[in-house]
């Protein structure tokens, strides 16, 4: 919630409209029912009216931070999920394509400079899972629909990337049925 704050504050500074279109995004590593921290992580995002698009829609990697040149190999980026909060329409299941296209747009120019084999990698993967898709489907989080987390398991997330991307180009990472099994075995009772 505090972002959401934060931007009304700084709109009414510069005299912005406050009721124009804001989209914020954080982004969050795929959902493993035995690391509680991404359990929590995912369900805190829900309570501050986030919502999840699932990579089958928008296939998202976080530029590999690490110095790889020293370590003298290729950049390795980190298969994410965004999270999004369309501010004053958070109930809005599917958000316009312009929209989200606009988001990665500013998201690559923040990178480009630094991490320009990872934006074009996550671009082409993107542009191959995109195109001509819209509008953009989310997920709401609460602890009573975590059966709607399924596509946004690690065991179903991570084999949908390239071995560039992080990922293991659709070799298994484990079973995404046991692992809603377990999600909705230890959390639906929270």
């Amino acid at each position: 919630a505090a972002p959401a704050a934060a931007a009304r504050r700084a709109l009414q500074e510069e005299g912005a409209d406050l009721e124009s279109d804001r989209l914020l995004m954080a982004e969050m590593d795929p959902i493993d029912p035995r690391s509680d921290p991404t359990v929590i992580r995912v369900l805190a995002y829900g309570k501050a009216g986030f919502r999840l698009v699932a990579p089958d829609w928008l296939p998202y990697v976080q530029p590999d931070f690490s110095d790889w040149k020293a370590q003298n190999r290729a950049p390795r980026p980190i298969p994410m999920m965004p999270v999004l909060r369309w501010v004053g329409h958070e109930e809005v299941e599917e958000l316009p394509a312009a929209m989200i296209q606009g988001l990665l747009d500013g998201i690559d120019a923040i990178h480009l400079k630094d991490y320009p084999e990872d934006v074009a990698v996550r671009r082409a993967n993107a542009d191959r899972v995109w195109a001509g898709r819209t509008p953009v489907p989310t997920v709401g989080v609460e602890p009573r629909s975590l059966g709607r987390l399924a596509p946004l398991l690690r065991a179903a997330v991570v084999p949908q990337f390239g071995r560039r991307l992080g990922g293991t180009e659709g070799e298994p990472v484990g079973d995404a049925s046991k692992e809603l099994e377990e999600l909705l075995s230890k959390w639906s009772k929270s």
